[in-house]
């Protein structure tokens, strides 16, 4: 809706953190999040080929958006069986040409083993990982609600009850 459409940047700014660097300038990962959001309006759109080059640029931003592409295909492999086989290797294709494109740039430029190793086995093998306790990792998000959007915890929680109420 219109309402809904007007709402939706002014709730955004009411997360200090976000605010702060909306107005700051330029960003790193402003266009992940951009990214990101058309993956996911594609996605409701059933738009599987747009969806997936949106969620793959996510992904060439910030491995870990890779999510992104991923539950695109996996709803797109939900789909009714006659459409299932186009919404799939749309979603697939789609994936697959950023991801493609930045690999031939980085072979015409000799630099291949050097997007690998920044983009994949730094995470893997030069990071030192802490002991992996899940009970943080659950409590984590819960953590960062309530120190960092304390102002619009209210409103994060109405929204999660809405998407709870629209579901049902």
């Amino acid at each position: 809706s219109v309402m809904a459409g007007l709402i939706s940047p002014v709730t955004f700014l009411s997360f200090q953190d976000f605010a702060f660097y909306a107005v700051a300038g330029p960003q790193i990962k402003t266009p992940m999040l951009l990214f990101e959001t058309l993956c996911l309006l594609f996605t409701v759109k059933k738009r599987w080929f747009w969806a997936c080059i949106n969620g793959s640029l996510a992904f060439l931003i910030w491995q870990p958006c890779g999510i992104f592409p991923a539950a695109s295909i996996a709803i797109a492999a939900f789909q009714p069986c006659d459409k299932r086989f186009g919404a799939v290797s749309k979603a697939v294709f789609g994936a697959f040409i950023p991801v493609c494109l930045i690999c031939i740039y980085y072979i015409y430029y000799n630099a291949l083993p050097d997007l690998i190793d920044g983009m994949l086995l730094f995470n893997l093998l030069y990071l030192a990982r802490p002991a992996f306790n899940i009970l943080s990792h659950v409590k984590q998000p819960a953590d960062v609600l309530i120190i960092a959007y304390r102002v619009s915890l209210v409103q994060i929680l109405l929204g999660l009850g809405m998407i709870f109420l629209q579901y049902f």
